[in-house]
């Protein structure tokens, strides 16, 4: 691969020594500020759980949650390398946050690494760090240290899949081995197996060895066919089961008599230009809120860093496209295509190429205005950053996450549900993926729309034994306006705080 003078960049042990030893002080930096506790996102108390049934040698996918179409929260299971990451840590730690953000903090640094070598091809050493230290010490990322998720082990395995398919196209030394193959078509699948949008991976093998080689080669047909192996296995071994059929399908008759479609895996891509202009607007929001919560200095940031990425992007395009840019093109489209929003998560995984292209970017303005003057621009860039980086840091809470699953009254309301009711009583609440990990008590999630005769009879067909109300926007739109109108079905057991526990007293019960 060569770069805008026509020369490759070789690895020298300053630039290795010097990457190693930003990750450290990165590593350390996030293990010293780790926070406690979690915010109240469901997934990564499922994740938690599907590793909790592996380390107790239950059924993957027994989780204890009534899925219910009238409010869609999540498939029945995720995909299983995070839950197999974690299984070993809960095996011996039990429901220990910490040890679980320690551990993924050891393969965000080791993502950071595989970052530093696949960009060392085309930056020199001072680029690869600017890119690095300008993605890991982003406020945003800094935050997601302390939720448990699979983007970290995502991260770690598509870009490492980006290197191997860059070492095997360069005809690296390494890449001669005739496992090769096997090799990338496994990391391929562990991306896939983290998060489903790693499909883009293989794809990305073959539009390349069509489009660039002109035909398909050895190695790239055993990758594809190995990942394709190992996705059927998934498929085919972890299969959704309910634990509740008959609830669940008279849950489905509900929500058809009111319109209410289950989102499903199946329907989850828009294919029209309206809705992709809108992901493309939303998307841009995302960008500016990841460089800033402030408005005018995240807007300029994103202008300033998305006008060297096109350039980056459309230098790498001219002098020769590599196994990157496809992916980049195919992980966007995907998202912009797919029919849910989730902000800025779903753009992490191209954050770190999309800072590369910009470095690229700035690479190439530097042959028009000069190397001095281009070094001269990128410590200004990389101190306006870190101004803007510094400015960000003085709103955070380093000691713990205020508005999430620690606060005093939501460990109270834990506390009273795992003490005060039965274990076989089923909870209605607003997050039942977090009352099931913290309480190991069946819940379910209440009906996403305001409706009380359907609200009842949703909680007749559940047959639940308690709903808790707490300060959420869904709480104040539809459960608590329900509560308020038959106070005779709600006898209120437990109050502290914005968190309210009802006994749920069916209508042959009510007073």
């Amino acid at each position: 691969m060569k770069t805008d003078t026509g020369k490759s960049f070789q690895p020298t042990t300053i630039g290795n020594v010097s990457l190693l030893l930003l990750i450290i002080a990165i590593a350390l930096f996030y293990g010293l500020t780790l926070r406690e506790g979690h915010n109240w996102g469901g997934d990564f108390s499922q994740y938690i759980y599907h590793a909790k049934n592996i380390a107790e040698g239950r059924r993957y996918e027994d989780i204890r949650v009534i899925h219910n179409p009238l409010n869609y929260v999540a498939p029945k299971i995720y995909p299983p390398v995070a839950p197999l990451v974690l299984a070993p840590v809960y095996y011996y730690f039990g429901l220990d946050l910490t040890a679980m953000k320690l551990e993924q903090l050891v393969f965000f640094s080791l993502s950071l690494l595989v970052m530093g070598q696949l960009f060392g091809r085309n930056l020199p050493a001072v680029g690869v760090l600017a890119v690095i230290a300008l993605f890991a010490l982003n406020p945003y990322v800094w935050i997601q240290k302390d939720n448990i998720h699979s983007e970290d082990l995502f991260i770690l395995f598509s870009f490492l899949s980006l290197l191997l398919m860059e070492l095997y196209n360069s005809k690296n030394r390494y890449a001669s081995w005739r496992g090769f193959g096997v090799l990338l078509g496994l990391v391929m699948y562990l991306a896939y197996a983290s998060r489903e949008i790693g499909v883009v991976l293989p794809l990305t093998v073959v539009t390349y060895e069509l489009a660039i080689k002109r035909r398909l080669t050895v190695t790239a047909l055993i990758s594809v066919a190995v990942f394709l192996l190992f996705a059927w296995l998934q498929k085919n071994i972890l299969v959704p089961q309910s634990l509740y059929p008959e609830i669940e399908a008279r849950l489905s008759v509900m929500a058809a008599g009111i319109d209410m479609k289950e989102l499903t895996h199946s329907s989850i891509f828009r294919f029209d230009l309206w809705y992709v202009g809108k992901q493309i607007l939303r998307y841009s929001e995302s960008l500016v809120e990841f460089w800033s919560a402030s408005y005018r200095p995240g807007v300029f940031a994103a202008i300033f860093f998305s006008l060297l990425a096109l350039a980056g992007y459309g230098r790498r395009l001219w002098l020769k496209v590599s196994v990157a840019e496809i992916y980049v093109a195919g992980y966007i489209a995907v998202i912009l295509l797919f029919s849910g929003f989730q902000g800025t998560r779903y753009l992490l995984p191209v954050i770190p190429l999309y800072l590369y292209y910009a470095l690229v970017g700035m690479q190439f303005l530097g042959g028009y205005i000069g190397k001095r003057i281009a070094v001269v621009l990128l410590v200004v860039v990389i101190g306006g950053t870190g101004s803007l980086y510094l400015h960000e840091y003085n709103d955070q809470n380093f000691r713990t996450i205020q508005n999430g699953i620690s606060r005093p009254d939501a460990v109270a309301m834990f506390d009273y549900i795992r003490e005060a009711t039965l274990p076989n009583d089923l909870i209605v609440f607003r997050k039942p993926r977090v009352m099931l990990l913290l309480t190991d008590r069946e819940s379910v999630v209440y009906p996403a729309r305001y409706n009380p005769p359907l609200f009842l009879e949703f909680l007749e067909v559940v047959a639940a034994d308690y709903v808790v109300a707490g300060d959420f926007d869904s709480d104040q739109a539809v459960l608590r306006p329900v509560i308020d109108q038959y106070p005779d079905r709600f006898l209120p057991v437990f109050s502290r705080g914005e968190f309210t526990v009802y006994r749920y007293l069916p209508p042959k019960s009510a007073p």
